[in-house]
């Protein structure tokens, strides 16, 4: 590997010469998704002159993306690696020693160590994750979570999961859960109400009861969540990210779509700790992390993230741990807090069993509301798909992307109407069925 590295040096250091820059590679670093080249160059050259040489770096390294800049004063060339390596989180966590309460561990920065977010930090208090799918936005709530738990006691900490995509299930069987992980879209509308309830006890109490336990709540895909019930769950985001820190209210929410469309400004604002993975393009780089240039549509994915807060941006390698790993951790942390002191007096009270009968009556509800579909539900849907079909000409290729694209307004609609989420859904795959059979029919 030396070897190759050299050769790759010397392609660094030609590119460079051709330019009329005469540089010289002194180190290079193999971090787990990339080769780090550090540079020496004249004192009179410009930096711009090294910087705008990324894309014929690239070429000639014969890599996707080089990415050239400057920190602690040394340039550097970093490029991905052919081998990457994951950043195992059992390992990880076993060698930070002595974290401090309320702070979650992330994974490992651009020199190897260890990188962990405080969130009883002003500056990090309330926290979005951004990224496309796979780019490891779920997994990085995964490991924040465990990370939490391993280090405080449930006296200490409380951890509401909203997860209607169930990828945070695993999780289930944490002592510090409030309530299992709600993977209801319906309940989740009604426990960030409870959220917003809970803050203004604490705001009226001021002190005088107890003490407020640290809460952190995890919200997966929130951009889905927001098209459901946009206006209630907006307010309660507002309401949480704006007074929540004061109170001992953290958010950590997760979303492909940064976009003015899904979190209006002062949602944003009241986020200040951005943490983003790869996305699509420049612009929702820019929106996602709040400053120009980031260069977060160049990310990796799997994990290749940025952290972004008080002005600094720090690249990072998130952790990751499998499902079955995930499930042993909790147990092991369930067994170790076994018989932890319960937690004392507080304003707080009553909350937890609140929230956990809000759940259990929506669960019985929507069971007690499996009649037969309406038949007219089915074919407004149908009839909704199949013009649209029929206006993009007819063609048999086409009618399954119709429908993807007339889905969620549909879904929308069918929620305003009083429709569970799941009977939506099933409304849904009915239509469906009977549109490819109309179509198949006509196609004959």
């Amino acid at each position: 590997m030396k070897q190759q590295y050299d050769l790759q040096a010397d392609v660094i250091e030609a590119v460079l010469a051709r330019h009329g820059v005469w540089a010289r590679v002194w180190e290079i670093t193999d971090t787990p998704c990339r080769l780090r080249f550090m540079l020496t160059v004249p004192q009179d050259i410009r930096l711009r002159q090294v910087t705008s040489l990324g894309d014929e770096l690239a070429m000639a390294l014969h890599a996707a993306h080089a990415w050239v800049y400057r920190k602690n004063g040394i340039i550097r060339v970093e490029i991905p690696s052919d081998m990457r390596r994951v950043v195992q989180y059992q390992p990880l966590i076993r060698e930070v020693n002595d974290i401090p309460p309320l702070t979650a561990l992330l994974g490992i920065d651009d020199e190897g160590t260890p990188l962990l977010l405080p969130l009883a930090d002003d500056n990090v208090a309330q926290v979005l994750v951004a990224g496309t799918t796979g780019s490891g936005k779920t997994s990085l709530l995964r490991i924040m979570a465990l990370s939490l738990a391993a280090h405080n006691k449930p006296r200490d900490l409380q951890i509401v999961i909203i997860d209607h995509k169930r990828k945070l299930t695993a999780l289930e069987g944490l002592p510090h859960l409030v309530a299992p992980p709600i993977v209801d879209r319906d309940v989740a509308g009604t426990v960030m109400a409870r959220l917003v309830q809970l803050l203004d006890a604490r705001i009226a109490n001021n002190g005088r009861q107890g003490r407020k336990a640290p809460l952190v709540v995890f919200v997966d895909e929130l951009a889905d969540l927001l098209a459901i019930s946009e206006t209630e769950m907006e307010h309660a985001i507002v309401r949480l990210t704006s007074q929540g820190r004061s109170e001992n209210i953290h958010l950590v929410l997760a979303t492909q779509h940064p976009t003015a469309n899904a979190l209006n400004t002062t949602t944003k604002a009241n986020l200040p700790c951005r943490i983003v993975f790869r996305v699509t393009d420049a612009h929702k780089a820019s929106v996602a992390t709040g400053v120009r240039d980031s260069g977060a549509e160049k990310l990796l994915g799997r994990g290749d993230g940025l952290v972004v807060f008080c002005g600094d941006t720090i690249r990072f390698q998130s952790a990751w741990v499998s499902d079955e790993d995930t499930r042993a951790e909790v147990r092991r942390i369930s067994k170790g807090n076994g018989h932890s002191t319960p937690l004392p007096m507080t304003v707080d009270d009553g909350w937890q069993d609140t929230l956990r009968s809000t759940m259990n009556i929506k669960e019985a509800s929507g069971g007690a509301r499996k009649k037969p579909i309406p038949q007219d539900y089915i074919d407004a849907v149908v009839k909704a798909w199949l013009q649209k079909y029929r206006r993009l000409g007819g063609n048999i290729i086409d009618a399954q992307p119709a429908m993807r694209q007339v889905r969620g307004p549909i879904h929308y609609n069918l929620y305003e109407h009083g429709t569970n989420t799941d009977r939506a859904n099933a409304v849904l795959e009915l239509a469906r069925e009977q549109v490819l059979r109309e179509v198949q029919g006509a196609a004959a």
